[in-house]
């Protein structure tokens, strides 16, 4: 159904008009502009499409001497303008790698950033370069293994307790030993952190 000026235009364009339709249009006038515009369009010859061979070498070899003409491409029989680029990747490589060995030599002589301080009364006693780091590490770890921890503060020292379930899971005693807190006896752990004394 044709509603405005609009739609008579563009169905009388592509063509989809009945003689019926025409008679009950609100502008012929619009339709017959359409269609006349339609059938000039279908009289316009057919553009010719150049034929473009799938390979053309005397173009590629053009091509070529082109680029090498404005620089994109060392002249023919010159490899050594590419060779350089390499060598300065090795050598960055070679220096990335220096870097590396000489980092982890200087770390190696550096202080631990924890250390076992002894066990009082059931507590262990830690030393830590940051212990404000250390007990959320140490919180983090062992509420992720699913144990609940609660933190405090007694005497300038940073503390988290936990009950751990008997038997110690192996996932548990993993994390005990890699921050070297003894598994206590009655599976109450108690963990005080203080900071790591400058030598």
């Amino acid at each position: 159904m044709i509603d405005n000026d609009d739609d008579a235009w563009l169905e009388g364009l592509a063509g989809r008009l009945e003689p019926a339709q025409l008679e009950a249009a609100p502008s012929r006038q619009l339709i017959f502009e359409a269609a006349a515009l339609r059938e000039f369009i279908r009289r316009q010859p057919a553009p010719a499409v150049a034929q473009v061979p799938k390979s053309d070498a005397e173009r590629e070899v053009a091509l070529i001497a082109r680029a090498r003409r404005e620089g994109l491409l060392p002249p023919s029989g010159d490899r050594a303008r590419v060779r350089p680029p390499l060598r300065r990747v090795s050598l960055a490589a070679a220096a990335v790698l220096v870097l590396a060995v000489g980092v982890s030599i200087w770390r190696a002589s550096l202080p631990p950033t924890e250390a076992l301080r002894g066990v009082d009364g059931g507590t262990v006693l830690l030393e830590a370069r940051d212990p404000a780091a250390l007990r959320r590490q140490l919180t983090e770890e062992l509420r992720a293994a699913g144990i609940t921890v609660s933190g405090y503060e007694r005497l300038g020292r940073l503390g988290l307790d936990a009950d751990l379930p008997r038997p110690l899971p192996p996932k548990i005693a993993t994390i005990l030993a890699r921050h070297h807190i003894p598994i206590p006896a009655e599976g109450v752990l108690a963990v005080e952190i203080e900071a790591l004394a400058r030598p």
